[in-house]
């Protein structure tokens, strides 16, 4: 919800490597419940496919995505839902 209401500098901070590592390191995690991995894969796909206009400014939503993918993670138990985030070009 808070990628929904909030603006750029929050999706910046949020867009960390710090952060989206945690994030992937979550989808290594063997003990996680399905029903997390599944939301963790959701938000992935959903910024990453978000953000991807946004690249210049916030590149680690779909540079993270797109690894993922590339490396064989299925995503199709992700649900993406909700937006999750409006991009920058799309406020405008």
């Amino acid at each position: 919800m808070a990628m929904q209401k909030c603006g750029q500098p929050f999706h910046v901070h949020v867009g960390t490597k710090e952060f989206m590592n945690v994030m992937v390191s979550l989808l290594h995690n063997k003990d996680l419940m399905k029903e997390i991995h599944n939301k963790v894969l959701g938000l992935i796909k959903c910024w990453g496919e978000r953000f991807e206009k946004d690249h210049d400014i916030m590149p680690l939503f779909s540079d993270v995505y797109k690894a993922l993918k590339n490396k064989g993670m299925d995503f199709s138990d992700g649900k993406s839902g909700p937006s999750g985030a409006q991009s920058n070009s799309d406020k405008k």
